[in-house]
């Protein structure tokens, strides 16, 4: 099993829930692995202080039709589970922001910048940035980040 939390407004209709934070939960599940669970910050912030100090921080992501990024973060549930607690990542620094990732596949070709595009996405899913087609490839394979 493996669980994907995230809290928002829903619009209901007659048999059904609609709205960005559906879509965000959905994509937590999904990003979710066997025995995992992954919530969001909006979900982190709601939670006692005991299951706080289990959640660590893993990733940060726009979700499609949102503008502001998210943190996601694992829960840590399972007893003796070994993963280290990592510092949060700090501010970039404005050296930093003068590095440029240039990325190239098959004729595309994108270029992150921390002030402008500062992540990409690669995999076979077409709401990629950069799509690779190829049966080891996952519909989300990777995510790349500038800065």
């Amino acid at each position: 099993m493996r669980i994907g939390c995230h809290f928002g407004p829903v619009v209901r209709d007659t048999r059904d829930v609609f709205s960005v934070a559906v879509h965000t939960a959905n994509r937590m599940t999904s990003q979710a692995k066997a025995g995992q669970i992954i919530i969001t910050d909006a979900i982190q912030r709601r939670l006692s202080e005991q299951w706080k100090a289990g959640a660590r921080r893993v990733d940060v992501a726009v979700p499609r039709g949102q503008h502001e990024e998210i943190t996601i973060f694992e829960v840590l549930w399972q007893h003796g589970e070994t993963t280290s607690m990592l510092p949060a990542i700090e501010t970039i620094t404005e050296l930093q922001k003068q590095f440029r990732i240039r990325l190239r596949y098959l004729g595309t070709e994108l270029v992150l910048d921390p002030r402008e595009r500062s992540a990409a996405t690669l995999g076979r899913g077409h709401e990629n940035n950069l799509v690779i087609k190829g049966n080891l490839v996952s519909r989300l394979h990777a995510r790349i980040e500038a800065g």
